[in-house]
């Protein structure tokens, strides 16, 4: 009779070792798989701003550009090359004008854009990425300043100038934002 005991005691605690040892294996496994979905769920959202960040700041570059753009064809549609001051009591100047106005009303919108994954990048912790769409605030302020608040359409060698600070910060983002997708 002992040895039935002492035998079904040795079984039991087998079994329970076994048990507790299939428990902790079980729960160390589920454990490590939740650990390794949530980082792949933190990486998917990461992508996920910054893809959406790349979409806002570039609806961002591409109204800057046209405002850029617009004020280089009302230059080109004069006969002189000098800066000159809209006139708003004159036809054609009117036209031009309010055709500024109307590239400059999508170019306001598209700031929000700016705004919008400025904020989100640094969400992620991009902060040095955000920070190079700061380097375009003097550039908004001197286009925004002259287009539409003095009414001024300015020399080839400005409108240049900020065609070359544009895309220098376009290029410097793209590379920095590259970055931060693959890491």
């Amino acid at each position: 009779m002992p040895t039935d005991v002492i035998g079904i005691l040795d079984t039991a605690v087998k079994i329970g070792l076994g048990a507790i040892i299939s428990g902790l294996s079980t729960y160390r496994v589920a454990s490590l798989n939740h650990s390794k979905e949530a980082i792949k769920e933190l990486r998917q959202r990461k992508l996920n701003i910054i893809e959406a960040s790349v979409v806002n700041v570039d609806e961002y570059f591409k109204a800057l550009s046209k405002l850029i753009s617009a004020a280089d064809g009302i230059q080109r549609m004069r006969s002189e090359a000098d800066e000159h001051k809209l006139d708003l009591n004159d036809k054609d100047d009117n036209a031009r004008w309010n055709f500024l106005y109307d590239v400059d009303q999508k170019f306001v919108e598209a700031r929000d854009h700016k705004a919008y994954a400025v904020s989100k990048l640094r969400l992620i912790g991009a902060t040095a990425t955000s920070e190079i769409l700061n380097q375009l605030v003097e550039l908004e302020q001197e286009v925004r300043l002259k287009l539409i608040f003095d009414k001024h359409i300015p020399r080839q060698e400005d409108l240049q100038r900020w065609r070359d600070k544009l895309s220098s910060v376009k290029s410097e983002f793209f590379t920095e934002i590259c970055k931060q997708y693959i890491s």
